[in-house]
């Protein structure tokens, strides 16, 4: 395997003699190749739980990131989409407000849906900044939560030709007040 990424949780330790210290990154040797290993045990912040999402490439490695996740009290939600960069613009904030309904990371409330769509947004200009609208995109779209903050990370690949693919990433972030935080209960 080219490499891994994992994420460790409070209790878990990943070599003897570490720093601790939030959010450190550690590149690591082994036999099968390189690892990168974040430090999460003093906790992580939505918006660099998102992005840690977005990025990953596999089913599993999308599942060990949602179980650390779990444990921090991070709530989550993932899609992903593709097709035509112009019809793309039209179709992320549904799917991802849907998505985020359905998983229960949000309530369904105008506070909340407010929030998102501001976090989706920033992502998106981030994302779709010089991108032509005639090409093609395939994302993968991390809306995490905690406390009274909201992050929306975007990553894929965008291509106006099969021989220019290339990669993309947009983070938006937004701030909900605390009556209306998703901290609660849902």
């Amino acid at each position: 395997m080219d490499g891994e990424v994992k994420a460790l949780s409070h209790g878990e330790s990943h070599r003897e003699g570490h720093d601790e210290g939030h959010g450190k990154c550690h590149p690591e040797t082994h036999d099968d190749g390189l690892k990168i290993t974040f430090d999460v045990s003093n906790g992580i912040d939505p918006e660099r739980a998102a992005m840690m999402l977005a990025l990953t490439r596999t089913r599993e490695e999308e599942e060990a990131v949602k179980q650390v996740l779990s444990r921090l009290r991070v709530r989550f939600a993932v899609t992903e989409i593709g097709g035509i960069t112009e019809n793309l613009r039209s179709k992320i904030a549904p799917q991802v407000i849907g998505a985020c309904l359905s998983q229960g990371v949000i309530r369904k409330c105008p506070s909340h849906t407010h929030a998102l769509l501001h976090a989706i947004l920033e992502a998106e200009r981030g994302l779709m900044m010089d991108a032509s609208m005639s090409g093609s995109m395939s994302l993968k779209i991390a809306v995490t939560t905690h406390g009274s903050w909201i992050a929306v990370a975007i990553f894929g690949q965008s291509a106006f030709h099969v021989l220019t693919n290339h990669r993309r990433a947009g983070l938006g972030t937004m701030h909900f007040d605390g009556a209306g935080g998703i901290s609660g209960s849902l």
